[in-house]
């Protein structure tokens, strides 16, 4: 990382992130290293656009604009391109991790995005699929037995 574009956090959320991804894929009985790994990423798009927007110019004006070694300036190039493709990839990771912790947990079948609710992974109709694992839908009606009065039994005769 060129000590002249970002700060030290984004290696530390990044590597936060490394370490919530390892834990949500060593643990698979649950979904909530999922959920957490989700939110981080999150956090981490946030801080990304953030930091690509104020330590970029502060960069170039240190390396492109004053007489620098090759090398340096051929960091900075490359360390703010990879930046800027990390960035571009969290979309598509923070989209299969919403694929992983729905198949793991159907808890999260009902979260939908506004005006996204006709595709079948966002909530929204999925068809006529019934899972085997999953009980029979719920209609409302609850059939209740009546209770045993002690008044309706025969009174017995010695």
């Amino acid at each position: 990382m060129s000590g002249y574009y970002l700060p030290p956090t984004y290696l530390y959320m990044n590597g936060f992130m490394l370490a919530f991804g390892f834990w949500g894929i060593v643990n698979t009985e649950s979904s909530q290293p999922i959920l957490m790994f989700l939110v981080l990423l999150v956090f981490s798009v946030i801080q990304d656009c953030i930091f690509i927007g104020i330590y970029q110019p502060r960069g170039y004006d240190t390396v492109e604009t004053r007489p620098v070694k090759a090398s340096i300036r051929n960091e900075f190039r490359f360390s703010l391109g990879m930046s800027i493709v990390n960035l571009l990839i969290k979309p598509v990771t923070g989209f299969l991790l919403f694929r992983i912790m729905k198949s793991r947990d159907g808890d999260f079948g009902d979260l939908n995005i506004p005006g996204i609710n006709r595709i079948p992974t966002f909530g929204g109709s999925a068809g006529t699929y019934e899972n085997i694992d999953s009980p029979a839908p719920y209609s409302g009606k609850v059939e209740t037995a009546t209770g045993y009065d002690v008044s309706d039994k025969p009174v017995l005769q010695p």
